[in-house]
């Protein structure tokens, strides 16, 4: 026999046993009027009471997620470890490590997550304040570090001292250690320091400022893109990591500071994009891999030993914005072959181009008044003038 879903569902309505219609059942919270519903929704106060309510009653989670007051109570992954402890799940540390490696993960939630473990130790809320002082400090002042670790202290998420840097550690392990948010927009004064065995990083589009010797001697690090919202890279930022092998850098950069990638020897290209007006002393000096490089047209000035002993540097492109070339800034490039001076050049700095043996031709473009003795010795040597 056919019937309709209208037929069917007037038939479900009669209880068999008192042959009387059934009343239908309220759902939790169906008669609450949408005003109150968004006036109790008002008064959510975390992740875990936008848990309960929308477990209770969906419709009121999605009037409380149309609400700006209560978005970030959803848009928080404090929301999802919450809807897993509603329904039956509990905090372990694999929890924990997804939660460190979330770029929200910030202190109030490692304080939440520890709460709600109900005092079983498997975590634990490590708040150290103390005075520190460093180069780029310029007065002692209060820092406050956190971090969030295991019941046997290895080190889950911490907030590093004065660099506003919050990362996961991998394993526990310091060097293995990821970047997830960087509060105050620069990576700090030696962050990541010594760190042999950080192989990869990601620096986020929060960074404007990457610190003096930010990156020094990792010498595990392979590839790096500096974002377009660095404006800066400090001295010796990544000065001896040996096994960099490219190296793209987007968009703003004005400054690469003094020795900025010196002794990467793995280093083979790089790409600079945007806005660079100043490449610095010894900047590339020791990339002894290097064969290419392409330098913006908005660079003015090359600085002393800039690409000193970069012996693979077949050919460079100096683009007609540059001034100035400093003292040996191409001293011991010795597969370099040609070379063109720009037109704004008005002087040839004292070795600047001195023992590039396979060097046999040079283009002169504009008024260079003065040629320093020795600018190009090996060129001479070879009995070129």
């Amino acid at each position: 026999m056919l019937y309709s879903a209208s037929s069917k569902r007037a038939r479900d309505e009669i209880d068999p046993v008192t042959n009387k219609a059934r009343k239908e059942r309220p759902r939790p919270l169906s008669w609450l009027t949408d005003d109150l519903r968004l006036h109790i929704a008002a008064q959510l106060d975390d992740s875990d009471d936008c848990a309960s309510l929308c477990l209770a009653d969906p419709r009121l989670g999605l009037l409380a997620l149309q609400s700006p007051q209560l978005k970030p109570h959803f848009n928080t992954p404090l929301f999802g470890v919450a809807m897993r402890l509603k329904t039956g799940g509990f905090i372990n540390e694999a929890l924990l490590r997804r939660y460190a490696a979330d770029s929200r993960s910030e202190r109030a939630g490692c304080e939440w997550l520890e709460r709600k473990n109900g005092g079983r130790p498997c975590i634990q809320v490590d708040i150290i304040k103390r005075r520190e002082q460093g180069p780029e400090v310029e007065e002692y002042d209060l820092k406050e570090r956190w971090r969030l670790e295991t019941e046997e202290g290895a080190v889950i998420v911490q907030l590093r001292y004065h660099s506003g840097m919050v990362c996961h550690y991998e394993g526990g392990e310091r060097g293995r250690e990821r970047m997830v948010r960087c509060d105050s927009g620069k990576i700090g004064w030696k962050a990541f320091y010594g760190c042999a065995s950080l192989a990869s990083i990601t620096i986020s589009d929060s960074v404007m400022q990457i610190g003096t010797l930010a990156f020094y001697d990792c010498t595990s690090l392979a590839s790096i893109v500096i974002p377009a919202s660095v404006t800066q890279i400090s001295d010796y930022a990544f000065q001896g990591c040996t096994s960099l092998a490219s190296i793209t850098i987007l968009g703003s950069v004005t400054h690469l500071g003094d020795g900025a990638f010196k002794g990467c020897a793995s280093l083979a290209s790089i790409t600079i994009l945007g806005s660079v007006t100043h490449i610095g002393d010894e900047t590339f000096s020791g990339c002894t891999s290097l064969m290419s490089i392409t330098i913006p047209g908005s660079v003015t000035q090359i600085g002393w030993r800039a690409f000193y002993g970069c012996a693979s540097l077949a050919s460079i492109a100096i683009p007609a914005s540059v001034k100035h070339i400093g003292t040996f800034a191409f001293y011991g490039c010795a597969s370099l072959t040609s070379i063109t001076i720009p037109d704004l050049v008005s002087r040839i700095q004292w070795s600047a181009f001195s023992d590039c043996t396979s060097l046999s031709s040079i283009t002169i473009l504009g008024s260079v008044k003065q040629i320093d003795r020795g600018a190009w010795s090996a060129f001479e040597a070879n009995g070129y003038r």
